[in-house]
């Protein structure tokens, strides 16, 4: 446990955001204003004057509003009330925005249409629906990309990040960073630059990737020292010294947090002093220097305490204890342990806190062989733990489904800014967005297997080389599940436009129509198919070949009411897994062939017979359809058709780059040999 830095981060034109980045919480605390700048001993004072503080702003907006005589002025003076009363007052904020919305529109004034959605953006995320926080973020940005202002983009896009970090959101929190970085590297300002490198920092420190973090954390220190922000390169020297305690480094993270305390007395800042020596006192302890570190740590508690800093009152009781149990003195370090979980306890921020100190009483009971008591403790502690790691697990969940469902509504907020919306492609956009997910999904599991295979070579111990293929092992089945639902929801979205397709042919009074319409349901069919078996089996890489086409066979059959007994089919199909990419244009030139039979030979043949073969002969996969009917009028006709069928067959063929075959011998007889297909 140690002390981090409050990082103040620039953005919404010359707002203030905080975060929060205290030790195993690790969660942003949003302050889209300039509350963060005040001293804590004025907190007090500060809260009692907030009533007089807005009733004096309102009386000032309301005189503003009564003097604009231009819809300019008034939009102007809304937009400046909004800036400040935005975190004290959202619900105001929205109410006014939705007000000034169709005056900046009908002036056409950009700048303040940026703002207006910028303000209801920042409103609605501290109203806490992201969904609004988002739409109305990604209209401002549009507004700003147009108007060529990347820097005035760069704080919009510093919003949504804050937005996904504060609910956990990680991976797309770190994006919007990087996004706003490059929005700000051609404008060079060192101010800028330097808090994007600490905000991305920040995210790295968080995922608990700390040599990434430590490396953006000096890039922003040098831009510091270069502009000679000091209360800036505290901060930083914090965040740098942190990730060395995070990562057992404890003599860089002495080194650190020497620096800070060093530079803070030079600078007068003496909660920056106390935040310091407590650090050392962590690092000494944590290099097995009990009695160096033992009176820092007192000498920072005293001095937390008295300012009411909890954050360090926590760190320095936890090292004590910890110190004290080391140095066999069970009594003395239970007293102050208990002292940490009453304070702990206290407030809902300290639950890792809490569980810490939960576990050491524990110990410290069992040592002392009060082992009743060391149960009850115990309990305790798994109890909580359960709960953080249900937390965890759920936050977790939710920042897959993020990453999964984001480049979709993103598209989708961006096309209704737009006013493009395409109906009669919604379903096609809808089925490649999941095809893009589910690709996506793929890569983060290779880049998860990388990190892991990284992350065993720097181990040294049997252990903890045992303890992480644990971790691996249950995060690969947790996606494993998350894969097989993506695909049980695409086959049941697909099964609902080929039951849809499938009541709108029955209704058709059109015959040509209703035949189109169930050749379409067919071919969706046909793909849910593949994705039905793809979720019901344990591969998930690849379909089998027999069981689909057994499939596929029943369904057509059900479509054209072709009574099993009344054909006689006939099957050479090899006992093949086959790729995703591979199966599905397969799937559908069958579904096309098939269906031919089933249409034009079935009907006109007395006794019909059907030939179905799927085989792999050296580097070939070998596919035949053959029936016993009329045959082709004209194979060289067939062969340049127009008919969208054999269209959608012949443009297959030149995918998987397969030679066709189309002749009649005793009946209508169709082949192709693929030479670009995956066995799984």
């Amino acid at each position: 446990m140690l002390v981090q830095t409050k990082e103040k981060i620039t953005f919404s034109g010359e707002k203030l955001c905080t975060y929060n980045c205290t030790f195993i919480i690790q969660t942003p605390c949003c302050m889209k204003g300039n509350f963060g700048k005040y001293a804590k001993g004025l907190l007090a004072t500060a809260i009692l004057c907030i009533p007089f503080l807005l009733l004096a702003q309102q009386n000032t907006f309301q005189v503003l509003m009564q003097a604009a005589k231009h819809d300019s002025d008034k939009v102007n003076v809304i937009t400046n009330y909004c800036f400040d009363v935005v975190e004290s007052n959202p619900d105001t904020v929205v109410l006014l925005c939705k007000e000034a919305l169709p005056l900046a529109k009908k002036i056409r004034d950009s700048a303040h249409l940026a703002r207006v959605y910028q303000n209801l953006g920042i409103a609605y995320d501290i109203k806490d629906k992201l969904d609004s926080c988002l739409f109305f973020l990604t209209a401002s940005r549009s507004v700003y990309k147009r108007m060529g202002l990347p820097v005035k983009e760069s704080f919009v896009v510093n919003d949504m990040a804050i937005a996904y970090h504060y609910r956990g959101i990680y991976e797309l929190a770190l994006r919007r960073h990087y996004e706003a970085l490059a929005l700000r590297e051609p404008g060079n300002d060192k101010k800028l630059l330097s808090q994007s490198y600490n905000n991305i920092g920040v995210l790295y420190r968080v995922k608990k990737d700390y040599s990434n973090a430590v490396q953006f954390f000096h890039q922003s220190l040098e831009l510091k020292k270069a502009i000679k922000d000091t209360q800036g390169i505290i901060n930083t020297y914090l965040n740098i010294g942190s990730c060395f305690q995070y990562s057992k480094n404890y003599d860089s993270a002495y080194y650190y947090a020497n620096a800070t305390e060093a530079l803070a007395r030079q600078a007068d800042k003496p909660d920056d002093v106390t935040g310091a020596i407590c650090n050392k006192g962590t690092a000494l302890k944590g290099l097995k220097k009990l009695t160096a570190a033992e009176p820092l740590l007192q000498q920072a508690l005293n001095a937390a305490r008295s300012n009411n800093n909890t954050s360090i009152v926590l760190t320095c009781t936890q090292g004590l204890g910890d110190i004290y149990f080391e140095q066999q003195q069970f009594a003395k370090a239970l007293e102050i342990y208990k002292q940490g979980a009453a304070i702990a306890s206290a407030g809902g921020r300290w639950k890792e806190q809490l569980a810490t100190f939960y576990e050491n009483i524990a110990n410290c009971f069992a040592s002392l062989q009060q082992y009743n008591e060391a149960f009850t403790y115990s309990k305790y502690y798994k109890n909580l733990r359960d709960t953080l790691l249900n937390e965890e697990n759920s936050r977790h969940i939710n920042e897959m489904n993020a990453l999964y469902e984001t480049d979709q509504k993103q598209k989708q907020i961006l096309q209704l800014n737009d006013d493009v919306t395409r109906g009669n492609m919604a379903n096609e956009r809808s089925i490649k967005e999941r095809n893009y997910l589910l690709l996506s999904s793929l890569l983060l599991l290779v880049l998860l297997v990388v990190i892991v295979i990284s992350y065993r070579n720097s181990r040294k111990k049997t252990q903890q080389l045992n303890e992480q293929n644990a971790v691996i092992e249950k995060a690969l089945a947790d996606k494993e599940v998350l894969l097989k639902e993506i695909h049980h929801r695409v086959k049941n979205n697909m099964q609902i436009v080929s039951s849809i397709l499938d009541l709108q042919s029955v209704s058709s009074k059109d015959a040509q129509a209703a035949e189109a319409m169930r050749e379409g349901k067919n071919r969706v069919q046909s793909m849910a198919l593949i994705h039905q078996n793809l979720y019901q089996h344990d591969n998930l890489k690849g379909i089998n070949a027999r069981d689909y086409i057994g499939q596929l066979l029943i369904h057509l059959q059900d479509s054209y009411n072709i009574p099993a007994v009344s054909v006689k089919i006939s099957t050479a199909i090899d006992d093949l897994n086959i790729d995703l990419d591979t199966m599905i244009p397969i799937g559908l030139m069958m579904n096309e062939l098939i269906t031919n039979v089933f249409k034009y030979a079935v009907p006109n043949t007395p006794n019909p017979e059907l030939d179905i073969a799927l085989q792999q002969k050296e580097n070939i996969l070998y596919l035949k359809v053959k029936d016993n009917g009329p045959g082709f009028a004209d194979t060289e006709d067939v062969k340049i058709t127009k008919s969208f069928g054999l269209k959608m067959v012949r443009a297959f063929a030149q995918k998987l780059k397969a030679s066709l075959n189309v002749e009649n011998s005793n009946g209508a007889l169709v082949e192709l040999f693929i030479t670009k297909y995956k066995i799984t």
